[in-house]
Order: C-alpha cells, then structure tokens, then sequence
C-alpha cells in the first residue's frame, strides 16, 4: 500500500492535523486525537478494540512509528484489559514517498528543509524501514519512543 497524502504530510513535515481530520470521519472510532510525549493520552476501550497510531520520526524524510498488525490489542483473548509496556509491538516505517537521507543530518528532513515537502520523491510502498536496507543506521524503536499502557479506573486521578 502506498501512503496517503495524510500520511505522507505527518511523516516527512509533522503535520498530524490532516491524520486527525481523516481519522475523525471514520465511522465506530472510540477514540482520536493528539498526544504529547510525556504526556498520557487517555481513552475508553472494549474487548476487540486495538490501540493504533502514527508519529513522526523527526530526524527522517518520511518515517514513522506505527503499532504492527494494524494495532496494538488492549484485551487478551479471556477478556482482560492488557497493561505494561507494549513498546515491542511499535515499528520504525517508511511510508515511501521521499528518498531517504542519513538521519539526523539530511538537507530535507524538517528540521533542515526549507519548507514542507521538499525531498527527491519517491512513491513506494509503505515497509519496515529495516527492510528498505538503505545503507543508514537507525536507533532502535526504544531508543526513541516508549510506548506503555496504564489502566485508569473511572473516576481516578491521571499520571
């Protein structure tokens, strides 16, 4: 599958508004909206539904990190919410659409490039960046980003 334009806007630029624009149409959506490292995101689930988001590999052209197998699941097969860290199951990918640069040091990764969307493109199909075989060395996915799901009773303080 090739990235969509939403998708291709919040990997190479950051821009995650149209992402959020795109995912508030569809239709049985629990839950949408921005996070902020660090900061917890807080949501409702039931049994079947899954945890899945995208974000921005900044020191990149398009990459992104993105639960594998279409989401992370929030209930086991008994029917009891799963909690801890579920990093594991987080991915660095590709989306396809620029040529990529060394991280960290490409002339048209966003906190380098002149404007938004200006790498050499490219159109091919969103992978696992450790099967692009680029040449480029990338941090492993913890080093990065940390993904952990705490369980929040109703009523109870957040932190």
């Amino acid at each position: 599958m090739h990235a969509a334009e939403v998708l291709e806007r919040l990997a190479e630029d950051g821009n995650f508004q149209p992402m959020l624009d795109k995912v508030a149409t569809i239709r049985d959506l629990a839950s949408s909206g921005m996070f902020l490292p660090g900061q917890p995101f807080t949501f409702t689930a039931s049994p079947g539904d899954r945890l899945q988001f995208a974000t921005m590999f900044v020191q990149s052209n398009d990459l992104f990190f993105a639960p594998r197998n279409g989401g992370i699941a929030l209930f086991d097969a008994g029917g009891r919410a799963i909690h801890g860290k579920v990093t594991r199951q987080v991915v660095l990918f590709d989306a396809g659409t620029e040529v990529n640069q060394a991280p960290g040091v490409g002339p048209d990764q966003a906190p380098r490039q002149a404007k938004p969307d200006t790498g050499t493109t490219e159109w091919v199909v969103i992978a696992p960046v450790a099967d692009r075989r680029d040449g480029f060395a990338y941090p492993p996915v913890e080093a990065v980003i940390d993904v952990e799901i705490k369980l929040v009773a109703a009523g109870q303080p957040q932190g």
